[in-house]
């Protein structure tokens, strides 16, 4: 009686522990555009993300136990991670998680049966569009670090603007979130190359409200200090604009990008009717940063509100802003930029921007 009690008791755990789902998290560097697809026989899940985004190392560690994966390209330039599974399993949910760093989190179920299917069936799954959940009442501000990868942006004294500006995006980030009014993320948070394009489409994809890029470049003759915001125009407000617009398209240049127009008229007419909408949003945004900024101390040309034709504003549905915090080439402005006070108190200021104006842009008011 005991014998059949234990084998009936140790075919009941089983039976759990076979019912049980099974969740991975797959720990990224971005927020990513993705696919998902769980393969039958033999079981594996199998992940694509459009650019190069996962932590290996983190995935590494976190990855239970019983599991492993590999890291491969997909037909079509893809990164694919495959992580073979013990049983056949169905995905339940997909999520994108950004808490600190994003994750991508899975939720699959095991199937009661095998499906007789050959080594090649695959279940295609079309998961939600990627969203950061985290806090979904609030509203996403995403940070775009300027540059990065091979592309380093200015360098002084060792310094390079991809660094500086990544430092300054996570120190904004968190002051951002522990005003309790926003969910952030950056469209980088790593030293990793994206194009122009890359950087609008991760903030549209994480559902932002607005589109702030981060940047310090230098001019050769070192004539510009101080901190300006641009706003989207098809022809730059001066020649410092224009200048800026070429320093940062040859970025998309050395990623292999064609420059290139890409609308055709119906497309340009679709994009002017949705730029009624979000250019008077950018402008009001751009005039909250200078005043949030002159007030918190931060040194402002004296023409700081200017506009120019970079690429990384031209979303037509999110409010965008590039901020130059200042020059590197300008020996004040390298000072400060290189200063971890100095560069808290410019955070402190743009958040109280991003804020003042978040209460006038989502109120209507």
């Amino acid at each position: 009686m005991i014998r059949t009690l234990l084998a009936l008791f140790l075919l009941l755990r089983a039976a759990c522990a076979f019912a049980q789902d099974l969740v991975v998290a797959l720990p990224l560097t971005a927020m990513p555009v993705y696919r998902v697809a769980v393969q039958a026989s033999p079981p594996v899940l199998r992940v694509d993300f459009q650019e190069p985004v996962l932590n290996a190392v983190d995935l590494a560690v976190t990855l239970p136990s019983d599991l492993s994966f590999a890291v491969e390209t997909a037909e079509d330039g893809w990164e694919r991670v495959k992580i073979p599974l013990l049983r056949p399993h169905k995905l339940v949910s997909a999520a994108l998680l950004q808490d600190g760093n994003p994750k991508l989190h899975l939720v699959l179920a095991p199937l009661a049966e095998v499906p007789a299917k050959d080594d090649t069936a695959t279940e295609p799954v079309t998961p939600p569009p990627p969203a950061v959940i985290d806090g979904p009442t609030l509203p996403v501000i995403a940070l775009d670090p300027g540059h990065g990868g091979i592309d380093a942006g200015a360098v002084r004294d060792g310094l390079r603007e991809a660094d500086l500006m990544l430092s300054f995006a996570r120190s904004l980030r968190e002051t951002l979130i522990r005003t309790g009014r926003f969910r952030v993320m950056l469209t980088r948070d790593d030293d990793i190359y994206l194009r122009l394009g890359q950087r609008v489409s991760r903030a549209r994809a994480a559902g932002a409200m607005a589109l702030i890029s981060l940047h310090a470049d230098a001019l050769e003759d070192g004539r510009a200090s101080g901190a300006i915001i641009y706003t989207l125009s098809e022809e730059a407000s001066d020649a410092v604009a224009a200048e800026l617009v070429e320093l940062h398209d040859r970025t998309d240049i050395l990623g292999g990008l064609d420059l290139s127009d890409e609308e055709d008229a119906v497309t340009a007419a679709l994009v002017d009717l949705a730029r009624a909408g979000t250019d008077p949003a950018a402008r009001a945004l751009s005039e909250a940063l200078l005043a949030a900024m002159e007030e918190g101390g931060v040194d402002l040309q004296a023409t700081p509100d200017r506009s120019a034709a970079f690429r990384v504003l031209k979303a037509a549905d999110i409010p965008s802003v590039l901020v130059e915090l200042g020059f590197m080439s300008d020996k004040k402005d390298l000072e400060n930029l290189r200063d971890p006070e100095w560069r808290e108190q410019a955070a402190e200021a743009v958040a109280a921007g991003i804020v003042n104006w978040a209460d006038v842009h989502l109120t209507g008011k």
